[in-house]
């Protein structure tokens, strides 16, 4: 006897992206569900027009996945609920992910900041001399009354967890000490690191030099 479909309904705005709490074992079923979420959305928003714009939903079946290419074990982007790059392409999905480690749907970020615009590009901007300490600080802002958002982003640190993707040593993540989060604008006008446990204890971190800051997810 084959095991029923399972689906499930994704959904994303300008901002965030998510599933619905629920799976569905038929199609129809799933789709109300999505209709009904939407309509919610629109009816509690200030500006239902611009809700029925923004908010976006769509069925795509998890069990057993729409194909093998769906299953493509390619790194993935990072998942925004558990900080984790094991994630695959949910066929017809139109850019959803499915995260293996914490089982949710997720919708990646459209490409934001360049992280290699300040980088040092080693010892004193000449690699050949080796690896460059850290990164320079940029706060082109008032910080006191700054009242924008940044992206908060987990680097993809070496095994060791010492150096950067463009190759920067920022000391052996040794005694609990935390991963690399990089905190940006989409200008960089601002662009610093910070050491953390996770996302919270790294906004935190930055909410020390930005205090009225803002975080897109």
């Amino acid at each position: 006897m084959s095991r029923p479909n399972i689906y499930k309904v994704v959904w994303s705005n300008e901002h965030a992206s998510d599933e619905l709490p629920y799976e569905f074992v038929d199609m129809e079923t799933a789709i109300k569900a999505g209709q009904d979420w939407k309509a919610e959305m629109v009816a509690i928003d200030d500006d239902p027009a611009q809700a029925a714009r923004e908010y976006q939903w769509e069925v795509v079946r998890i069990d057993p996945p729409t194909s093998k290419e769906s299953m493509t074990e390619d790194p993935g982007p990072l998942c925004p609920h558990c900080d984790t790059d094991d994630s695959f392409l949910i066929a017809q999905g139109k850019g959803h992910r499915w995260c293996r480690s914490c089982k949710k749907a997720f919708k990646p970020p459209p490409p934001g900041p360049d992280f290699t615009k300040h980088d040092p590009k080693g010892w004193c901007g000449d690699p050949s001399r080796g690896a460059a300490l850290g990164r320079p600080e940029v706060i082109k802002v008032d910080p006191e009354n700054f009242y924008g958002k940044v992206f908060l982003r987990k680097l993809r640190m070496s095994p060791c967890g010492a150096y950067d993707a463009n190759g920067t040593y920022w000391g052996a993540n040794i005694d609990g000490i935390g991963d690399m989060y990089w905190c940006t604008t989409q200008g960089n006008t601002v662009d610093f690191c910070v050491r953390a446990q996770d996302r919270e204890d790294a906004k935190a971190k930055v909410r020390e030099k930005l205090p009225e800051v803002r975080f897109y997810r």
